[in-house]
């Protein structure tokens, strides 16, 4: 729905290691960016409205995949809780038990982001920050968000939390962002 669309995209800045900048714009819009919470809250809205059953006050505790199927188990409302599925998507973060748990997963399949909300120091566009500086493959960010506000982040495959440290004291020490 359009109420939540923050900021719409019809360009952005790609910034080399070396810091030069190339601005690439088109004629029309290409990415939004979106609230989150109103987003997750709606898809859940839809979801049950379709017939998906909502789970709250529950906890998983084992993921396992056996080829065929995924089994989820844990605890709802003081009850053990068996679940199976075709997919499981773990969304607990890079380093919480359960995703330590599905180890040995190849590390070339894994990808951590994380970004951060800081105050808005005269960013104007999205900017796309390119470099081993940000691991291999990774790739980092800096965008308006709402109003003196901005959204700095990396995404990369390890290391994750230390580069958008540095991410974001790079663009501090620039005066870029607060």
């Amino acid at each position: 729905p359009r109420e939540i669309i923050l900021n719409s995209i019809s360009s952005f800045v790609l910034v080399s290691p070396t810091g030069r900048r190339l601005a690439l714009k088109r004629s029309n819009i290409q990415a939004h960016v979106l609230d989150r919470r109103e987003l997750d809250r709606i898809l859940v809205d839809r979801a049950v409205a379709a017939g998906t059953d909502l789970l709250t006050s529950t906890r998983i505790d084992d993921v396992i995949w056996d080829g065929s199927k995924v089994i989820l188990t844990g605890i709802n409302n003081s009850k053990l809780l068996r679940l199976t599925g075709r997919v499981a998507v773990v969304a607990t973060g890079f380093g919480a038990p359960l995703a330590r748990k599905l180890w040995p997963i190849p590390l070339s399949n894994v990808v951590s982001g994380y970004q951060v909300v800081a105050q808005n120091r005269g960013v104007k566009d999205v900017e796309i920050f390119t470099g081993r500086h940000l691991g291999k493959g990774g790739f980092g960010w800096v965008l308006p968000w709402k109003p003196g506000y901005v959204l700095a982040g990396v995404l990369t495959r390890k290391n994750t939390t230390h580069l958008v440290d540095d991410h974001v004291e790079r663009l501090r020490r620039q005066g870029r962002i607060g």
